[in-house]
């Protein structure tokens, strides 16, 4: 019995920010948006040696708490796929606790979806988990500005509580 993981690559992920940096006396805002989407396949069978030539497979996919819902025993060859997303929206109001201390408050918004499928010779399992919601983010920023005062470098510290709707399909 092995375990055979999907063949992961780093992709790219946009996130865009957008606002005006408020000062001690000032209130400021962004808006930040990111995007990912990852998704991998590959396929199973003698020819490529993940199920080796008299051996069989089995498919299971895991469920939230552990157990397996569903999957697909004696299989010979077979293809896998899948596919990683999330939409994340921020609406922030800032405020400047000190030259190098700034403090964001606002709602952020999140989609989060995966897909999980596995076409056999004894069939197929499509699996689908995916959530919704919003709520309040905190943020600190700490900033830190060079004698040269053209190099500077930044930490960023953030919490978010999100309620939503969630939904899984197997």
């Amino acid at each position: 019995f092995s375990h055979v993981g999907f063949p992961w690559t780093i992709g790219y992920s946009p996130r865009v920010d957008f606002g005006l940096r408020g000062s001690q006396s000032s209130m400021g805002f962004r808006t930040r948006y990111w995007h990912l989407d990852l998704s991998t396949s590959f396929a199973a069978n003698a020819a490529n040696g993940l199920l080796p030539v008299g051996r069989q497979g089995t498919v299971g996919y895991l469920s939230e708490d552990g157990d397996i819902t569903t999957g697909l025993a004696f299989i010979e060859t077979g293809d896998f796929f899948s596919r990683v997303r999330a939409d994340v929206i921020d609406f922030e109001l800032q405020r400047e606790l000190s030259e190098r201390v700034s403090f964001y408050a606002g709602l952020r918004y999140a989609k989060l979806n995966q897909i999980y499928r596995a076409i056999t010779d004894q069939g197929t399992a499509n699996a689908s988990a995916e959530f919704r919601g919003f709520g309040p983010t905190l943020a600190l920023q700490l900033n830190h500005q060079f004698a040269a005062r053209r190099v500077s470098i930044f930490g960023n510290v953030r919490q978010s509580l999100l309620f939503g709707h969630r939904d899984f399909l197997v």
